[in-house]
């Protein structure tokens, strides 16, 4: 059974399956410039993600997309009304350790990495929004 091309998307995934919190800040520009930094130093990301430097921050269309298909696709959800935290729903906790066999020794090391550096930017600790 052949399966289908890692996309950005997975790339994402694979990041959130390796943090150790389950909620992170959703603002955009927020989440940009984390992988934006982290995009300089690791080739997973420099392969998946473009990135266009506007007056405010980097930009990438291509993480806005594989955002939006997490959330679309329900691995991660809104934590509240005010869509200011992301949650990786339990399902999306599973697909996402799930996902992580899809990727080399190399490319889960990264993961590991970027995950780590994401969440002491971007991770909402559990008693920190209820």
């Amino acid at each position: 059974m052949q399966t289908q091309p890692i996309v950005g998307s997975d790339v994402i995934l694979g990041v959130l399956a390796n943090l150790n919190c389950h909620k992170f800040v959703a603002e955009q520009n927020k989440i940009h410039h984390v992988i934006f930094q982290a995009h300089r130093h690791y080739a997973i990301l420099k392969n998946y993600f473009v990135f266009q430097p506007t007056a405010v921050y980097s930009y990438s269309r291509s993480l806005e997309v594989a955002v939006d298909i997490l959330r679309n696709s329900r691995v991660i959800q809104y934590d509240s009304d005010d869509y200011l935290v992301y949650t990786l729903t339990p399902m999306g906790k599973i697909i996402a350790d799930d996902y992580l066999s899809r990727f080399t020794a190399e490319e889960k090391r990264e993961l590991e990495e970027i995950a780590e550096i994401f969440e002491q930017e971007c991770g909402v600790p559990i008693f920190a929004h209820a």
